[in-house]
């Protein structure tokens, strides 16, 4: 498959791909399945096609618009889901004032937080529907399965990470590659999170091998 046309978003373009950030070159497997959570316009997973052709990626992403460049960059690739959804539980909320790169991000109501907490103006209820780590695992996953985790959200992973049945399900991944974002939204519970101060980091060492590289967290399971 063609490399994808970097120049609507060359710096998305060069940290996914030119500078391989979620380490993909590093891997020492070919993965069977490749879930890329938050996958914004399609470069992790047109990244993923281009390595590893034979793989099967699920694709998920929120954002409408982000979507429908997703859908328009893999050209509807055989070996994909793609899935308009935010991940979590329950009913989604859209933070529109976030230090994140896009300066948003998709919050669940099930996931440590409650409709008060998106009672500002930074919050506006969406009708996009979640889907849980658990889920898609249940869904998709095999245990004979060489299984790659890319997770963005862009500050939604600090509440979807500390949910214990979403974590069970993420050490079924061989690997799993994360952009950490330490302050996320305004004017909600989620103002500073340190995801290493959380039960499931400690936890999640006995699986997993953990380094953390700047922002980005990388874990490959124990053999």
């Amino acid at each position: 498959m063609d490399e994808p046309q970097p120049l609507q978003y060359p710096g998305l373009y060069g940290e996914v791909v030119t500078e391989d950030v979620y380490k993909l070159r590093d891997l020492d497997f070919e993965p069977d399945l490749v879930f890329d959570i938050g996958a914004n316009v399609g470069y992790f997973t047109h990244h993923v096609i281009n390595l590893f052709p034979n793989t099967f990626v699920v694709a998920v992403e929120p954002d409408p618009t982000n979507f429908a460049a997703l859908i328009d960059q893999i050209e509807n690739f055989p070996n994909c889901v793609y899935i308009p959804r935010a991940l979590g539980r329950g009913s989604v909320y859209r933070c529109h004032n976030t230090l994140t790169g896009p300066h948003e991000t998709y919050l669940s109501e099930g996931l440590g937080y409650s409709w008060k907490d998106f009672e500002n103006d930074y919050y506006t209820k969406q009708e996009i529907q979640c889907i849980s780590l658990s889920e898609l695992f249940d869904t998709h996953h095999h245990p004979r399965f060489k299984c790659v985790v890319k997770l963005d959200c862009e500050g939604g992973e600090n509440s979807i990470i500390s949910n214990q049945r979403d974590t069970e399900a993420l050490k079924q991944a061989d690997y799993i590659a994360m952009e950490l974002h330490f302050f996320a939204a305004h004017g909600g519970k989620q103002k500073e999170v340190d995801l290493r101060t959380f039960e499931w980091f400690g936890n999640f060492r006995q699986t997993h091998h953990i380094t953390i590289n700047r922002e980005f967290f990388y874990a490959r399971k124990k053999q």
